[in-house]
């Protein structure tokens, strides 16, 4: 009777398992969203006639991100990813949109715990207001530039079409306007959800 019970539990669990593992094949679609709350740890950079100066303070913001990936072979997507930084410091802030290609590799296909590495490239906008030192009028610029991020991270798949995930990355912006050359660079983490259909 033990032996039964153990091998129905195996046989569950083995078919749960089974139905789990099928997210990243060719043709499923994947969709996600995730933020991070004050954990960018960078330092913003800006380019005058030739001469750098890094900001003093470390920046720290929120990120929100939604991406959309097809599937073209197992483990291997393709998609875009849009998103928007907000971060402020004494009196400064600074928006940015982004959307991005994207690609994506997944690890493991026969695990509910799915590492993964991506690389997006593509195009941001930057919406800057500062404070002036002696006065409280503000001066708002807005740039067009580069955008660029490579990372990692890792999604837990609670069911087959349900993630949550766990990622680490680098990003970089670089924004060009007049002579003045603006840098947004750093690391970031971020916390989402990921759905597949």
């Amino acid at each position: 009777m033990k032996t039964i019970k153990l091998m129905v539990a195996t046989a569950v669990m083995a078919l749960c398992s089974v139905s789990a593992f099928a997210q990243t094949e060719a043709g499923k679609v994947m969709v996600g969203a995730g933020s991070s709350l004050s954990l960018f740890s960078g330092k913003p950079s800006m380019t005058v006639d030739g001469n750098k100066q890094t900001d003093t303070k470390a920046t720290t913001n929120l990120k929100l991100a939604f991406d959309a990936r097809y599937f073209v072979i197992d483990n291997l997507a393709v998609g875009a990813e849009l998103g928007y930084d907000f971060s402020g410091r004494d009196g400064d802030s600074e928006g940015t949109f982004i959307i991005a290609p994207a690609v994506s590799y997944f690890f493991l296909p026969n695990s509910n715990i799915r590492p993964f590495l991506s690389a997006q490239v593509g195009y941001a906008h930057l919406s800057s207001t500062s404070k002036a030192p002696v006065s409280d009028s503000k001066t708002t610029t807005s740039a067009g530039g580069l955008y660029y991020g490579v990372g990692g991270g890792v999604t837990y798949f609670v069911n087959p079409n349900v993630g949550l995930t766990l990622g680490l990355g680098y990003t970089s912006s670089s924004f060009k306007k007049d002579k003045v050359t603006t840098t947004l660079a750093g690391v970031s983490s971020t916390l989402g959800l990921t759905f597949v259909f």
